[in-house]
């Protein structure tokens, strides 16, 4: 009798120690999943606030208009800068014959409209008080600004030091400081081809 009494009580225990044990297991179980579900959510929020913060910063640097200046408005044949409104004649002297040349009456009525060709920039002036004054220069390659910017540059290099683009007509980018006005043609965000223009 007492052996029957005492195995049932035995019988009893261990079942709720295994109801008691099951329950906890189960507990701890959800408790790991949600702990782990908490640490990854944290996680995504956390890089995705730092990413975000990111791309602000760079937005922030590229819409921060840079301060145009008259250098930003030459080009760079050997070690000499070349700037729109220079006199052509003063320039010449410096950098030596260019590789080729062309001369027509200007349209001013006096003197001669002139194109200087060194390598793969065309330097376009007019006759104006006893000058040959710069009023174009066109870059197909090799010559850069003396930012560095040239032919080849992508567009992000280009807002870099220009600040983003506000005036863009098709393919060309715009910065205009008073009268002058620099131009990048684009192909696929690339620096294709430079205008400097202003001063006519």
């Amino acid at each position: 009798m007492y052996n029957r009494h005492a195995k049932m009580a035995i019988l009893a225990c261990s079942l709720l120690l295994m109801t008691a044990a099951a329950g906890c297991g189960q507990e701890t179980t959800d408790t790991i999943e949600e702990t782990v579900s908490v640490a990854q959510t944290e996680t995504t929020e956390s890089t995705t606030e730092e990413l975000t913060q990111e791309t602000e910063a760079t937005e922030a640097q590229v819409q921060e208009k840079a301060e145009l200046t008259a250098e930003d408005f030459q080009i760079v044949i050997g070690e000499t800068a070349i700037e729109i409104g220079g006199d052509m004649i003063a320039y010449q002297e410096i950098i030596g014959e260019p590789d080729d040349y062309s001369a027509a009456k200007s349209c001013l009525g006096s003197g001669e409209d002139k194109t200087f060709i060194y390598g793969e920039t065309a330097i376009y002036t007019k006759p104006i008080d006893d000058m040959d004054k710069i009023y174009l220069i066109e870059v197909t390659g090799g010559a850069k600004l003396p930012c560095g910017i040239g032919v080849g540059s992508s567009l992000e290099e280009v807002e870099a030091v220009f600040g983003a683009c506000e005036d863009i007509e098709g393919t060309e980018y715009l910065y205009t400081l008073e009268d002058k006005t620099i131009g990048f043609d684009m192909d696929k965000n690339v620096v294709s081809f430079i205008e400097i223009f202003g001063e006519e």
